[in-house]
């Protein structure tokens, strides 16, 4: 796990993006190195995070740059988030790009947690401390109401999941064109650590992932999961009583899995993920000050260094 670069690092990270200009033949050029990507943004921090790097790349590559990128965010919310290109706005498309999984019928699961057996094994007793109803948008900073989201909308996650690694990895081609067995993917999950969404969702989506990514076979091999999450400090002006018990929780968690690699799950629709394997090959964790004690201004800034460092390392290797 890595600290928050600091200031000169991430002014190093932008003027990088000088060597991208859209339209020009080394950009086009750059596209044809890069290895298919997927970023999977999850909740808010997730969707700036997103919103920025979709800026960066359409920037970089026009729209050109679906055939080898895919960016997939999951948010409790319709919060929109934007990011200027130019004179345009940059958002995140719904029902290609954004998906809301908010809006889950927690009451109505509790009524009959007999018809739902995936989540009352998951949750156990937890789920009976859960509100009843979640009023407004997004998962109020309660990590267990994200993972009951999750499966509530397990299908959905797992059809876009699933299209998206098979359409990289080359695999819905039809016809005798041999598929190259080295040609990997990296994966980028990215979403905050000490709200309710993306702490609640990312071991789960990255052992998802894992999983997708194992029926490749060999090709597997190949693939990279990288995950970034930010902490506490990173969101100056935001209370709330959960922000460093859901860091250490999800720290906690994380380390375990990292450490003892061994993972089992069952979803709704009886698909079981069992994994022995650590969820990530690599974690970075960001926060609101950096290792010279330096004091970033907000959450919004935080997403913007953190699209620029993952877009030099998506399209450098």
């Amino acid at each position: 796990m890595m600290h928050a670069p600091t200031r000169t690092n991430a002014d190093t990270f932008a003027k990088g993006n000088i060597a991208f200009v859209k339209g020009t033949n080394r950009g086009t050029g750059q596209l044809e190195q890069i290895r298919p990507t997927i970023f999977l943004l999850l909740g808010g921090t997730g969707q700036q995070v997103g919103v920025n790097v979709k800026a960066r790349i359409f920037n970089a590559f026009g729209p050109a740059y679906r055939d080898k990128i895919v960016l997939l965010a999951f948010d409790s919310t319709e919060e929109p988030f934007a990011a200027s290109v130019g004179d345009q706005l940059v958002r995140l498309e719904p029902g290609s790009e954004f998906f809301n999984i908010g809006q889950v019928p927690i009451s109505r699961i509790k009524q009959n947690l007999d018809r739902n057996h995936a989540i009352s094994e998951r949750l156990g007793t937890h789920i009976d401390r859960l509100p009843s109803v979640m009023r407004g948008n997004g998962m109020k900073m309660i990590r267990p109401a994200a993972l009951v989201a999750y499966h509530w909308h397990y299908q959905l996650i797992h059809n876009e999941l699933n299209k998206a690694i098979w359409r990289l990895a080359g695999r819905d081609v039809i016809g005798p064109q041999e598929v190259d067995q080295e040609q990997g993917m990296n994966i980028y999950i990215v979403g905050s650590l000490v709200g309710g969404t993306g702490s609640g969702l990312f071991l789960d989506m990255a052992y998802h992932v894992r999983s997708l990514l194992a029926d490749l076979g060999m090709q597997s091999e190949y693939c990279t999961v990288t995950g970034l999450g930010v902490l506490a400090q990173a969101f100056r002006g935001v209370s709330g009583r959960n922000l460093y018990a859901n860091g250490g929780a999800a720290l906690k968690e994380l380390t375990h899995l990292m450490l003892h690699e061994n993972f089992e799950a069952t979803y709704p629709n009886g698909r079981v993920v069992d994994m022995q394997e650590a969820p990530f090959n690599l974690f970075y964790v960001l926060d609101g000050v950096d290792e010279r004690g330096r004091t970033w201004n907000g959450i919004q800034d935080v997403a913007a260094m953190a699209a620029d460092g993952l877009f030099l390392q998506m399209a450098s290797q």
